[in-house]
């Protein structure tokens, strides 16, 4: 999964492979619903009088415990995600720590370097002093130069130990910097992990009604599906075997579609983290849904959503071109005083 902008999302959505993967993913929730319908039509034939209100009556209870089973995966899906975000903290933290560290080995590495280059600075002048006195055959010349033979030599063994230093701090430096990419590498996966979990939390909600709802229609439907007339039972049962395959084949094209577009898939909508709004994501339906949010979405528009409240609330994404449009007609003296603050508002131009 990457991030991508409201335009990169776009993109997407106009290329040929995207075309070609979700008309084969149209057909294929057309092809399930359509042998869904032909076995429920099935069985009411076969048990019009006696059996077809018993069993509308167990549709509708299956569908109400559906319900209840993406109630539970919501909240399996909520309690990962509280957990991803506690540990997430707490690894954010050690990066900061680990970050500090590298930031400490690196100032400490370029101080023994400034030592080791003074402490050679003084070494050559002292050379050249000596030289210098080894010159004068004088008392006071040789006193001198024995002088600074020993100076020099103490220099040296300086130099020696300030360069074992900054090999060490060099290997440190590498060791802390190291660490350091490791733990964001890990910051980056819990998040990704984060957004999945809170992601599947808000759609398995979002399936729990659509489910909740058809178990009341279906209970309504069940006075009327009791007069119905018995239905051939093994057609049914092909047209079950039929529904197993397609399921097969939906999960497949799903799994297609998260791999290809690198994105998050659940069931009927694609999830992109939103790279200019890190507090967002972007959303596609791939289906019309006219009554579960906020607003009517229409398949393959571009949606924006905040990611702790993901499809609980839903309005229409712009990229950043568009937004700029919208403010292309302001007076730019008008926004350069409100971007100048209080005090600094007479340096606009007339």
């Amino acid at each position: 999964m990457r991030t991508r902008t409201v335009q990169e999302v776009r993109n997407v959505l106009q290329t040929q492979v995207f075309a070609t993967w979700y008309k084969r993913y149209c057909e294929v929730r057309q092809a399930i619903e359509g042998a869904q319908a032909r076995r429920t039509d099935l069985l009411g034939q076969a048990h019009m009088v006696r059996y077809k209100a018993d069993l509308t009556q167990q549709t509708a209870d299956d569908k109400l415990f559906a319900a209840g089973e993406f109630e539970d995966l919501a909240a399996r899906s909520h309690a990962e995600y509280a957990e991803i975000e506690n540990d997430s903290f707490e690894v954010l933290s050690e990066f900061e720590l680990q970050r500090q560290k590298a930031i400490d080995a690196l100032v400490d590495r370029d101080r023994l370097e400034k030592l080791l280059e003074d402490g050679r600075q003084v070494a050559s002048d002292l050379r050249a002093r000596l030289d210098a006195a080894r010159k004068h055959q004088t008392p006071e010349g040789v006193a001198e130069a024995d002088r600074l033979a020993v100076r020099l030599a103490e220099v040296e063994l300086q130099v020696q130990a300030h360069a074992k230093a900054v090999e060490q701090a060099a290997a440190a430096e590498v060791r802390e910097a190291r660490r350091k990419e490791e733990l964001w590498l890990a910051v980056e996966a819990a998040w990704s992990n984060s957004f999945r979990a809170n992601m599947a939390r808000t759609e398995f909600s979002y399936s729990s009604r659509c489910v909740r709802a058809e178990s009341e229609l279906l209970f309504a439907r069940s006075v009327a599906d009791r007069r119905r007339v018995e239905q051939l039972e093994g057609e049914a049962q092909r047209a079950l075997e039929q529904m197993a395959e397609l399921d097969r084949d939906y999960e497949a094209i799903l799994e297609e579609g998260r791999k290809t577009f690198e994105c998050t898939l659940v069931n009927e909508f694609l999830y992109w983290p939103h790279s200019e709004d890190v507090k967002a994501a972007l959303c596609v339906p791939l289906v019309d849904e006219s009554r579960q949010f906020n607003i009517q979405v229409s398949a393959l528009q571009v949606y924006r959503l905040e990611r702790a409240r993901g499809l609980e609330f839903i309005e229409p994404a712009r990229d950043v071109s568009e937004q700029a449009s919208e403010t292309a007609d302001n007076d730019p003296r008008l926004e350069a005083f409100f971007a100048a603050g209080p005090g600094k508002a007479g340096t606009v131009s007339q």
